[in-house]
C-alpha cells in the first residue's frame, strides 16, 4: 500500500513552523476530536511530544493513566521529524509519520506529511489509511496552519563569517 503524502503551505517560517509543530503540539493538536480519550467522550489531561530521539508521544487520560502514541525515529531540528505512530494500538502496529519542514522557490514555507508503513495494520490497512488521509487534511491542514498563522517568529541565530588570518 502507497504512502499518504499531504503537502500544506504554511504561514511561517520553516523555522517558526518547526518550533510550533515540536515545542507546541499539544496546543495545535485536536485532543477533543483525535485522541484516544475522545473516542471516549472524553478530553485528555495532557499531551506531550518529547522532541527527541526515542522520544516519546503520550496523552495522560482523565483517569491519570497513560497512552503512548509513538516513539520519536529520528529528528533533523528546523528540517524534519519521524515517529513510529501507534496512537490506540500496539507497538507491534505501528505506522511511519514523518513531517518534513521546507522553502520553496518562492519563498513560501510548507510541510509535508508522510505516513507509510500500513503493512503492520494487515487486513484493516487500506480503511485505517483512508481515515487518516482524511484526518491529516483536519489536524494539520486546519489546527496546524491556524497555529503556525498565531505563532510569534522563532529566529534562528546566523552563522558568524569566518574571519581570514
Amino acid at each position: 500500500m502507497e504512502a499518504i503524502l499531504k503537502k500544506f503551505a504554511l504561514p511561517c517560517c520553516p523555522a517558526t513552523a518547526y518550533d510550533t509543530f515540536v515545542n507546541h503540539f499539544a496546543e495545535w493538536w485536536p485532543q477533543e476530536t483525535h485522541s484516544i480519550s475522545a473516542a471516549n467522550g472524553r478530553t485528555p489531561k495532557s499531551l506531550i511530544l518529547q522532541p527527541f530521539e526515542q522520544g516519546k508521544v503520550i496523552e495522560t487520560l482523565p483517569d491519570g493513566s497513560t497512552e503512548i502514541w509513538g516513539t520519536v525515529l529520528s529528528v533533523q531540528p528546523l528540517q524534519k521529524i519521524e515517529f513510529a505512530w501507534h496512537p490506540g494500538r500496539p507497538n507491534k502496529e505501528a505506522t511511519l509519520l514523518e513531517a518534513a519542514f521546507g522553502m520553496e522557490t518562492d519563498g513560501t514555507s510548507t510541510v509535508a506529511i508522510i505516513h507509510s508503513g500500513w503493512h503492520t495494520l494487515g487486513d484493516d490497512a487500506k480503511a485505517i489509511a483512508a481515515e487518516y488521509s482524511h484526518d491529516w487534511d483536519v489536524i494539520v491542514g486546519t489546527h496546524f496552519i491556524d497555529a503556525c498563522r498565531n505563532a510569534k517568529d522563532v529566529r534562528v541565530p546566523k552563522r558568524p563569517k569566518p574571519t581570514v588570518q
